[in-house]
C-alpha cells in the first residue's frame, strides 16, 4: 500500500507539469522559433531560425530568462555574438563578431552591469579602444588607437566623467596635444 500511494504521488507531481515544444512557423512553412516550456513558461532549449532555416539564436531559458550560453548566428551561419546568462543577467564576456568572423567588441559583465575592461577592434583586428567599466559607467584608463595600431588618445574616466589630462596622438603616435578636456575643447583639439 505504501508503495502504491508514493508512485501516486509521483504521478501526480509529474503529470502538473506540463513540459511540451513549443514550435512557431513563418509564412512559407519554414520554423521560425522552437523551444521548450513547462507550463507555459520557457524553460530549456532555445532556438531560433532565419526564413531559410538557417540558425539565427541558440540559447537556454531557465523560468522565462535567459540562463546559460547565448550564441548568435549571422544568416551565412558565421557566429555574430556569444554571451553566457545567468537568471537573465549577462555574466562574463560578451563578444561580438563580424561577418568575416573577426573579433569587433569583447566586453565584461558582472550581474548583468559592465565591469572590467572592454575592447573594440578594427576590421583589421588591431585594437581600437580599450576603456574600463565599474557599475556601468566609464571608470579608469581609456586608450583609443589609429588603425595602423599607434596611439591616437588616452586619459581617465572617474564615475563617467573624463577627468585630468588627455594626451592626443598623431597617426605615428608621436604626442601632438595635451590637456583637460576644457583646454582641448578650448583650442579645437578635440
Amino acid at each position: 500500500m505504501k508503495i502504491f500511494t508514493l508512485i501516486s504521488y509521483t504521478l501526480i507531481l509529474v503529470s502538473c507539469n506540463h513540459k511540451n515544444t513549443v514550435t512557431e512557423f513563418y509564412g512559407n512553412g519554414c520554423v521560425r522559433l522552437k523551444y521548450e516550456a513547462v507550463d507555459s513558461i520557457k524553460n530549456g532549449k532555445y532556438e531560433a531560425f532565419y526564413p531559410n532555416d538557417k540558425i539565427k539564436l541558440k540559447t537556454t531559458f531557465k523560468n522565462d530568462s535567459l540562463n546559460g550560453l547565448y550564441t548568435q548566428y549571422y544568416i551565412t551561419g558565421q557566429i555574430k555574438e556569444t554571451a553566457y546568462f545567468i537568471n537573465g543577467k549577462i555574466e562574463g564576456y560578451f563578444c561580438r563578431f563580424d561577418s568575416l568572423n573577426n573579433l569587433i567588441i569583447k566586453e565584461h559583465f558582472n550581474f548583468g552591469k559592465h565591469n572590467g575592461e572592454a575592447l573594440i577592434f578594427y576590421s583589421n583586428n588591431n585594437i581600437k579602444q580599450k576603456i574600463n567599466y565599474k557599475n556601468n559607467l566609464f571608470d579608469g584608463n581609456y586608450t583609443t588607437y589609429n588603425e595602423n595600431g599607434t596611439l591616437s588618445q588616452k586619459g581617465n574616466y572617474v564615475n563617467n566623467s573624463i577627468v585630468g589630462i588627455i594626451y592626443l596622438y598623431d597617426r605615428v603616435g608621436k604626442e601632438k596635444a595635451k590637456g583637460t578636456l576644457q583646454e582641448l575643447e578650448q583650442r579645437g583639439e578635440l
